[in-house]
């Protein structure tokens, strides 16, 4: 997964320059879901020229307001004032304790600006070192702030609350060739907002289709990896009402008892609308997220030799290649589409 962060100024209106230049692009990238999006309003700079907090106000809003015009879903991007990050004063001060007077003297900005302007104020003659920290906050967002390196072996709990699209895609490549699903928010918000974050970062590559029972449902779960599923093995869903059926196609958590949903997902092989009803430790019904919308000819072919016989307790892709070597397996999931 890319990260990517860009910082714009607060300079109210927007040109023409800005829009081709700057923010249709930054927009473009943030809708590829393979990246993960980071935009600051860089408020503090103006400060510099700037003193009058309605003016600084309206020129944030006004800024704010022309990224959202031209598109940018707030989301799926981190969208957010310079100034809610105390941290950028804060390290402000401590990089000036370590900031030679001549350097900050030989500035060329500075050097230009006093020489023009009336109002030559201690902000202009620090602006390098608000932009210094600005590029140190960046790198931390980057490498390891805001999200973290490794989604799923050190998962953001911040990116998985955040809302999935109301629908998307993912093609998942298996053992058998590849299967299409569709996932709707409508049909279960905390659940497909859970799925969105796993299929995109890859969770199951190395999964196993674990229990396949003919004419019932195509069972899969766990990442295959045990230091994976043991950090995972917490991170629970709340529950939620069915709202869909569990028709033929669709796709749905596994679960044994008020909330218990996690990884563990199925495809219904046929209709078993009894799911929808069924109590299980005190909750009614699974409630489908998704349905299979190409490659049902893979999932009818997968192995269902061994049926309800693998245990549960191990899922690991070492012990399952090991002890049931005909389980066909998940090498790839992809985020291919939103709505």
């Amino acid at each position: 997964m890319a990260r990517i962060l860009t910082g714009i100024q607060s300079s109210g209106r927007q040109h023409l320059g800005n829009v081709l230049g700057a923010i249709l692009p930054a927009i473009e990238l943030a809708k590829d879901p393979s990246n993960e999006s980071f935009l600051f309003i860089a408020d503090l700079h103006s400060l510099t020229t700037v003193k009058d907090p309605e003016a600084r106000k309206a020129n944030l809003l006004a800024t704010a307001a022309a990224w959202l015009a031209c598109g940018l879903d707030p989301e799926r991007t981190v969208f957010y004032a310079q100034s809610d990050l105390p941290e950028c004063t804060e390290l402000t001060w401590y990089l000036n304790c370590f900031t030679p007077y001549p350097m900050l003297a030989n500035a060329h900005s500075f050097k230009d600006k006093s020489d023009r302007l009336s109002d030559v104020n201690a902000g202009l003659f620090d602006y390098p070192v608000l932009m210094a920290i600005g590029t140190l906050l960046t790198f931390l967002v980057l490498f390891s702030g805001c999200g973290s390196s490794d989604p799923i072996r050190k998962p953001s709990f911040s990116n998985m609350a955040r809302p999935a699209p109301d629908s998307f895609d993912v093609s998942m490549s298996t053992s058998s060739g590849d299967i299409g699903i569709r996932f709707y928010r409508a049909w279960s918000p905390l659940g497909v907002d859970r799925a969105f974050y796993l299929f995109k970062n890859n969770f199951y590559e190395g999964t196993r289709f674990y229990r396949v029972v003919d004419d019932f449902v195509a069972q899969f779960g766990g990442s295959g990896d045990a230091e994976v599923d043991s950090i995972w093995r917490s991170m629970n869903i709340n529950d939620e009402p069915v709202l869909a059926p569990n028709k033929k196609g669709t796709i749905s958590y596994a679960r044994s008892g008020a909330r218990t949903r996690n990884n563990t997902m199925y495809i219904n092989l046929k209709d078993n609308l009894r799911l929808d009803s069924l109590d299980t430790g005190g909750v009614v019904g699974y409630p489908p997220i998704g349905r299979v919308i190409s490659g049902w000819d893979v999932v009818e072919n997968l192995y269902s030799g061994y049926g309800n016989n693998v245990s549960q307790r191990d899922l690991t892709a070492a012990t399952l290649s090991r002890e049931f070597p005909r389980l066909d397996s998940i090498s790839a999931t992809s985020v291919t589409r939103m709505y």
